[in-house]
């Protein structure tokens, strides 16, 4: 066993290369979907509305990897226990919104991370300057929360 010290010299982060075509965030963050608690409503355009939550997939967090098996209904379990209703992305019965979850390649800046930022088909990224504006397809969105 060697026990002598062992030196690493950082590499620059080459921002051209890595972020040339990626958006900028604050933080890079994990795999989601939606999920509706039972008593989160709001009253749009004369219609009752879900409030659509983000439920994380994380591991070490709502049981995502247990036993080291990364599985996505262990965490639906724990909500569906609470009375919430989840959205699975892939359902079918979505229809034209069943894959409603997108994946955008982002980095954080302040971190040097590189990786996938998630979100929603209708939420859309404008670059302005070097400020990242969002913009959502309201129309779209609330469609999908009728159904």
């Amino acid at each position: 066993m060697d026990l002598t010290a062992k030196q690493f010299s950082p590499q620059a982060f080459s921002e051209v290369s890595e972020t040339r075509d990626r958006l900028p965030v604050q933080m890079i963050n994990n795999k989601h979907e939606l999920f509706h608690k039972p008593f989160d409503w709001e009253l749009k355009n004369g219609a009752w509305l879900p409030v659509l939550s983000v439920m994380p997939f994380m591991a070490s967090l709502n049981n995502y990897d247990m036993d080291g098996v990364k599985d996505c209904e262990n965490v639906r379990q724990i909500f569906r226990n609470k009375g919430c209703a989840c959205i699975p992305n892939g359902d079918q019965r979505l229809g034209k919104w069943a894959n409603y979850m997108a994946t955008v390649d982002a980095y954080n800046p302040a971190m040097n991370s590189v990786g996938k930022y998630w979100i929603t088909i209708f939420d859309s990224p404008i670059m302005v300057g070097n400020r990242v504006k969002w913009a959502r397809d309201e129309k779209g969105y609330d469609a999908f929360r009728q159904l």
